[in-house]
Parts: structure tokens; C-alpha cells; sequence
């Protein structure tokens, strides 16, 4: 890739973000919960026989992954929280007991304390993953930080689902051969499957 397409690639993701993060603060608090619920139930249907799935605190407007947590709990599977450790590097999951055990990280967003274990990354099922933008084919735009892309690729096998709502997701958005894409991307109205991966196996009740 030229130097001029880098930078006509990034004018255009740094434009997506602005108005994708305007169209997601636009949905009112009632709404987001309700949407929330939704895409919490529409995402059981795919997490079926996963026992340790990643999943994520909301940071600000962002879908809240509460009920699909509720959810998962209630089915016995066991969830694990990121939490960041360095600029450039991935994100490590733990477990957690208690908000209690959560504090600000430097992105401000909460999570895990310090002092907490970090389990192996090839040790979980299924990711449960935020961003700014899907879009169908299953290609995912965050800040840009590059903290889930290093992270998805230490753990190719996983099952991957972006969850947002209905409002993020687009017929296509710019990406590079480092940017991961999810297998399924999940609103409160969709479930769509990705179709820029394919994962080393597929048990029949994710296909």
C-alpha cells in the first residue's frame, strides 16, 4: 500500500469514527437497554457449549454487555474481563468476583485490578467484542489502538462475535491485513456471519 492510500485510509476510518460514536451518543439510555436484552438473547444462541468467554465493560455509550453476562452466568459459563497493560501490546482477561475487583483503566474503562491472575489467552472459547463500526462482511472498526486486533490473533480458533447495535453496522468499512474480523456480528435486530474468516474448526452449533 502507497504512502497516499495509508493516508486516504486513515482520513476515512477517522471520519467513520466520529460518525459512528455521534450516531451510537444519539440512541437514547431506555433504548440501550432494550436493545441490550435483545442482542444479549440473539447472542446465547451462538455461545452454546463455550465455557470461557471474553467479554467487556461498556465505555460510555457503547452496548452494554450486562444481560448476555446475566445470561451467561445463568448457563454455568464462565466469563473473563480485559484489562490493558501496555500501549502496544494485547489485552490480558481475568476473572472476576465482584465490582470490587474492577478499577479505571487507562483507557477509562473499568477493569480487572492489577493484582489479579490473567488466565491464557488459547484457554478462551469466544470473544465477545466491542467497536465502533461492523460492517456485513464482518470486518470491525475500533479506536484504532490495536488492542483487540493483537489479541484475536494469539487465539485464531476462537469463535468471534462483534456486538453493537443496530445503528453501527454498515455494508462495508475500510480495513487492512491486520484487522481482525469477527465470525458473527450481533445487534438487537441482526445476526449476521462474517464472511473474511474462516477459523481453524467450527463446531456444528456455531456453523
Amino acid at each position: 500500500m502507497t504512502a497516499v492510500a495509508t493516508k486516504v485510509l486513515d482520513i476515512t476510518k477517522a471520519e467513520l469514527r466520529k460518525d459512528a460514536l455521534a450516531h451510537r451518543n444519539a440512541i437514547s439510555l431506555d433504548a440501550r437497554d432494550a436493545f441490550a436484552d435483545a442482542a444479549a438473547k440473539r447472542a446465547m444462541s451462538k455461545l452454546d457449549g463455550a465455557r470461557i468467554v471474553a467479554v467487556y465493560n461498556a465505555l460510555a455509550s457503547e452496548m452494554n454487555p450486562g444481560p448476555l453476562v446475566g445470561l451467561l452466568h445463568q448457563a454455568g459459563v464462565h466469563c473473563v474481563f480485559p484489562r490493558v497493560v501496555g500501549p502496544d501490546t494485547s489485552l490480558e482477561f481475568c476473572s472476576i468476583a465482584s465490582e470490587s475487583e474492577l478499577s479505571l483503566g487507562p483507557l477509562g474503562v473499568a477493569e480487572p485490578l492489577p493484582t489479579l491472575p490473567a488466565i491464557d489467552i488459547g484457554s478462551i472459547d469466544a470473544f465477545v467484542v466491542p467497536a465502533l463500526s461492523f460492517d456485513t462482511a464482518g470486518n470491525r472498526l475500533g479506536w484504532g489502538k490495536g488492542y483487540y486486533d493483537r489479541t484475536l490473533a494469539q487465539n485464531s480458533d476462537a469463535l468471534r462475535i462483534g456486538f453493537c447495535f443496530h445503528q453501527q453496522i454498515h455494508a462495508s468499512i475500510p480495513f487492512t491485513q491486520h484487522d481482525q474480523s469477527m465470525d458473527w456480528v450481533i445487534s438487537e435486530l441482526e445476526t449476521i456471519r462474517g464472511r473474511n474468516r474462516e477459523r481453524l474448526t467450527r463446531p456444528e452449533n456455531q456453523q
